[in-house]
């Protein structure tokens, strides 16, 4: 009996909605600058076709779905189901991916990933809550006498049993691990050794790792030993009290890493803010500018504009409003700490 079934998340159905209805527009504006330039008519045909393909291509996206009942979890896609047992989930050979990834060694190289980072954060959270009642872990990683992580520009960390040596261009400094105040790990769901974010705090520096993804494929910022590899290596060397672990989209339980994370979500809103605003200001001077070439001419110039606009506006406005949607969840964090002790609010005497 089906449990459930889950679908992508709404705003991607929109995004692709939106691809979809915006095809015609495009292919209009396409016509449009055939028939005022010498373009020739074979290409503007084309150029229509190839569009029409993508907009066909997005029945796939629009199609996927994720059924859930007795047997385990069922793939779908167009008319096509590719099965995920529980017992597969509790074999100890399934790993999870950043960032909402299970990769199944055991399948054949066309499917041996199941993506749930499509759902809804709801529909995230409960998914993996009911994956992680049969999921096992794999055995943790091998680990070496010491690690070398490169990360940031031109800084090196080296790790071992007895110390942290930074090579911060050319500027040697050396820790003991008695220096780390805070080791700050940032995962997508608590049962799992990778992190999506990792913050060392020592005494006059941070050492910041993250595991972007933009396109649903995990981008290290720093090269080395993996997130796997360095979170046992901090586990293994760090006591327990000075490691502090939370979830993405929830906020830390300290007030400085609270406000940490404030100030740099604040800056990444100001920082698309700012991105949105060029964008319109350069697009407008472009068009102005492209207008009053005569080789060029209005009718292109405006084409080429409502193109770069339908493209990247509704990106960058995305992004801009996740950073804002952030910005409120740890505003809100930090007045729900107001007025608590310390001990409640996970400091002590002398912190934050």
């Amino acid at each position: 009996m089906t449990l459930r079934t889950y679908r992508i998340d709404p705003q991607y159905r929109r995004c692709c909605w939106y691809m979809l209805g915006s095809m015609p527009l495009v292919q209009g504006v396409a016509a449009a600058v055939g028939k005022y330039t010498d373009l020739k008519p074979a290409n503007v045909v084309m150029g229509c076709l190839l569009l029409a393909l993508i907009a066909s291509a997005l029945a796939w996206p629009l199609s996927w779905r994720l059924r859930v009942d007795a047997r385990g979890i069922a793939r779908g896609r167009l008319f096509w189901w590719d099965h995920w047992t529980w017992q597969d989930l509790a074999s100890g050979r399934v790993r999870k991916e950043h960032p909402f990834i299970l990769h199944d060694p055991a399948r054949p190289w066309w499917r041996r990933r199941l993506t749930l980072g499509y759902l809804t954060e709801g529909d995230q959270r409960a998914l993996v809550s009911l994956i992680n009642e049969h999921y096992r872990l794999p055995p943790p990683p091998a680990l070496s006498d010491s690690l070398t992580i490169r990360y940031g520009h031109r800084r090196i960390a080296v790790l071992d049993s007895r110390s942290i040596r930074i090579n911060d261009r050319g500027r040697l400094q050396d820790y003991s691990w008695r220096d780390v105040r805070q080791a700050h790990i940032t995962r997508v769901d608590p049962l799992r050794r990778d992190f999506s974010r990792l913050v060392i705090e020592l005494p006059d520096r941070e050492i910041e790792l993250q595991i972007l993804s933009p396109n649903g494929h995990a981008t290290p910022s720093w090269r080395g030993a993996g997130a796997e590899v360095v979170n046992e290596f901090l586990l293994r060397h760090l006591p327990s009290e000075r490691v502090e672990t939370h979830l993405v989209g929830e906020p830390p339980a300290r007030r400085s890493s609270i406000e940490r994370d404030l100030r740099r979500a604040e800056r990444s809103e100001r920082e698309y803010r700012s991105i949105l605003w060029l964008f319109g200001a350069s697009m407008l001077i472009w068009t102005g500018y492209a207008a009053l070439d005569r080789s060029f001419g209005l009718v292109r110039a405006l084409a080429m504009t409502a193109i770069g606009t339908i493209i990247f506006v509704p990106v960058i406005t995305h992004l801009e409003r996740l950073a804002r949607r952030r910005v409120e969840q740890l505003r809100h964090a930090l007045q729900s700490l107001a007025g608590k002790p310390y001990e409640e609010s996970g400091l002590v005497a002398g912190e934050g």
